[in-house]
């Protein structure tokens, strides 16, 4: 689970080797398994290189933690985005991450109503399909970043389904009970907290600033060798959850809040739990998506 990085290299030669033409790689006499997959335009002014790689990473991470198959393409026009759309169709998705390029395009609405009445799950990002109803709406350009309120809600209402009063450390680089800027600082704090704490600490939910200074505190708990507090929860910032996951071997959960252009990566980890089809999603990850664009993930 650890050598995550190690697969960033190949991750990247799979995807620079979709076939332009004929049945996209992976996709070809394929009937069993659980699929996604991710239509989204090249980079426009919405849709970054980065985000996009950052996309790839999160379905390749839920890849490896539920055994998901998966495409990601990028097109340039509506016509090739809706070639690539009617052979996920034929493919048996059980799940679409759809980014339309043209929202007034006839046949991407066609092809989605297609997609909905075969019981395929669709998420789509940004534009919405005149005669088509999605699973699930995504904008990602939310205007509202109060991510600390929606982590008091989300923590408030995790204690109460979980009964237990809740007792916060925060560890960020300037306000946090812990501070550090980044993992290797984290790491390094939370070690020397939990020998000078450890199991008298009467902490059960760590709030870290970002997804970086999380990894950080796992890191931490996986490598210290004393008896720990009895955290139920580590939340941060910044939707990846499915890395907190991946590096997650503790018994605790973990979860990440996402917001504005990033919402797109709480996108595919809820298309992964609607192609699922459980409502635990797998493992026992939750989602929820509040009405001003924040996505909160839960994963154990």
């Amino acid at each position: 689970m650890k050598k995550f990085l190690a697969v960033i290299f190949s991750l990247l030669l799979v995807f620079t080797a979709f076939m332009a033409t004929g049945c996209i790689c992976g996709m070809c006499g394929q009937d069993d398994g659980t699929k996604v997959a991710i239509l989204l335009p090249e980079t426009n002014d919405a849709v970054s290189e980065e985000l996009i790689n950052d996309t790839t990473l999160a379905i390749q991470s839920m890849s490896t933690l539920y055994a998901i198959e998966y495409i990601v393409r990028t097109s340039s026009d509506a016509a090739s985005q809706n070639a690539v759309l009617d052979q996920v169709i034929a493919w048996n998705a059980d799940a679409i991450v759809l980014y339309p390029i043209d929202a007034e395009n006839e046949e991407t609405i066609e092809f989605s109503k297609a997609a909905v009445e075969k019981g395929c799950a669709l998420l789509l990002v940004e534009k919405e399909l005149e005669g088509v109803t999605p699973n699930c709406m995504v904008r990602l350009d939310s205007a509202y970043t109060d991510t600390d309120t929606a982590i008091d809600e989300f923590v408030s209402a995790y204690a109460e389904e979980n009964r237990f009063t809740e007792s916060r450390l925060s560890i960020s680089a300037e306000a946090g009970d812990i501070t550090a800027a980044n993992r290797e600082e984290a790491k390094a704090a939370t070690i020397a907290y939990l020998e000078a704490n450890g199991s008298d600490s009467s902490v059960n939910v760590l709030v870290c600033e970002n997804d970086d200074i999380a990894l950080g505190v796992l890191d931490a708990f996986s490598e210290h060798k004393g008896k720990e507090p009895g955290v139920k929860l580590l939340i941060s910032k910044g939707g990846a959850t499915h890395l907190l996951t991946l590096e997650n071997d503790q018994k605790f959960d973990v979860a990440s809040v996402t917001y504005g252009e990033y919402a797109l990566l709480g996108a595919v980890q809820l298309a992964c739990h609607y192609a699922l089809k459980d409502s635990s999603f797998g493992l026992g990850t939750t989602l929820e998506v509040d009405e001003m664009g924040i996505t909160v993930i839960l994963g154990r």
